[in-house]
């Protein structure tokens, strides 16, 4: 079967589409120029600001019936 125009136009855009798709997907991959690993002086100790505050669990501030609401 031989091929027509638009055949060929078409493997063509396909081939286009292929090679331009594999040079930004190999961009990608590049590393840029050479990286240094940033110094970072962390504290030796970790102290808090605040203390931890204290918390409580009270049943009253909800309605125990809640869950009729849905139906």
């Amino acid at each position: 079967m031989p091929m027509t125009p638009a055949m060929s136009g078409s493997n063509a855009m396909k081939r286009f589409l292929l090679a331009g798709f594999s040079m930004v997907a190999l961009a990608g991959c590049t590393v840029g120029p050479t990286y240094h690993k940033p110094q970072v002086k962390a504290p030796a100790t970790w102290r808090d600001t605040q203390p931890p505050a204290e918390s409580r669990v009270t049943t009253a501030s909800t309605d125990p019936q809640w869950w009729k609401l849905f139906q």
